[in-house]
């Protein structure tokens, strides 16, 4: 009540007397507007997903396949995937740190051939599981073990096709403000701290978006 009593007190104090606010903008204020503007960019497009299209929770993950901290998420979002099933779409989209990584920018053109035969998230997986063998040998050896016709995807691998794939998805996080940061996430549009999230804390925020949904 002191705090209604207060702010109704400052309106009355604003309609009296001019006001001029010569405070800028906070700027993570305008990066989270800017995120929220490019959410049906972030969240459709042909970027690989997982779950319906109608969700309640959307969960967008910008990743890097050399990426330690990436590699340390996985877990969490595959737990995500089981616990939540129908009720939370997940969203990847390649973001390789090329000047840290060296073997991350193939990485993800390797796993969108893999999406090129229905293949992406058995590549994902294994890309992940082994990030210390993402040279030319252990792309094609994990194409073979996660069913993909591996001379198809050589081919598609070696041609470079997907690398505008990566470039846009790349320009796309540089735009919502993933700033050379991995794993950065969005759910339902709003930005969530980069990094290697633990699964306890990324499922408070989607029970969080959830409750905001069934309101």
């Amino acid at each position: 009540r002191r705090q209604a009593a207060r702010d109704l007190y400052v309106q009355g104090l604003r309609a009296r007397h001019a006001v001029e606010n010569r405070l800028a903008e906070r700027r993570e204020t305008a990066e989270a507007a800017q995120a929220l503007a490019l959410r049906p960019l972030i969240e459709g497009g042909s970027s690989p997903s997982v779950g319906p299209a109608d969700a309640a929770v959307t969960l967008v993950e910008f990743s890097d396949f050399q990426c330690p901290f990436c590699g340390q998420l996985t877990p969490a979002i595959e737990t995500v995937r089981k616990n939540y099933a129908d009720r939370v779409r997940i969203v990847f989209h390649q973001y390789p740190l090329t000047s840290l990584h060296p073997q991350a920018q193939k990485a993800a053109e390797a796993a969108l051939c893999a999406d090129e035969q229905g293949k992406f998230w058995p590549m994902h997986d294994l890309l992940f599981a082994e990030q210390d063998r993402l040279d030319g040998d252990g792309l094609r050896d994990k194409a073979a073990r996660a069913g993909l016709a591996v001379d198809r995807f050589t081919q598609c691998v070696d041609d470079g096709r997907m690398a505008a794939r990566v470039a846009q998805d790349v320009e796309l996080g540089n735009r919502a403000g993933v700033a050379l940061t991995t794993p950065t996430m969005f759910l339902n549009g709003h930005k969530l701290t980069a990094g290697a999230m633990p699964y306890d804390e990324l499922a408070r925020h989607i029970d969080q978006e959830l409750a905001k949904a069934r309101k």
